[in-house]
């Protein structure tokens, strides 16, 4: 389950790191959502969204739109979001939402 202060804490970095994502919360869903433009090329849409009730056991996903290429993408019944296990693995106590958006700067630099 989300503690209030681990979501304080996330806020925080968030603010610290990339002030122009914005934090929400839906239903059992929350993360942020933002806009990244590399090298002056056209914005991307980046949302990090994580699950209430599993934080922090479960990562969050990334969603980026649009996608610059359809080979790195989980399918489910939702959305497809950026199956990144390569850049990054999630550590519950460490790994923070911030972290995630460099992982989506990692790829867009690569694949962007």
């Amino acid at each position: 389950m989300l503690a209030e202060n681990r979501w304080i804490l996330e806020q925080k970095i968030m603010q610290e790191n990339f002030a122009t994502f914005h934090p929400w919360k839906r239903g059992d869903k929350f993360g942020f959502q933002g806009y990244l433009r590399l090298n002056g090329k056209k914005p991307y849409e980046v949302v990090i969204q994580g699950c209430i009730s599993n934080n922090p056991f479960e990562e969050p996903k990334i969603y980026i739109n649009p996608h610059p290429e359809e080979h790195h993408w989980m399918r489910s019944n939702g959305m497809p979001f950026l199956s990144h296990q390569r850049l990054s693995a999630w550590t519950p106590k460490r790994s923070t939402f911030a972290s995630y958006v460099l992982v989506a700067m990692q790829y867009l630099k690569e694949f962007g």
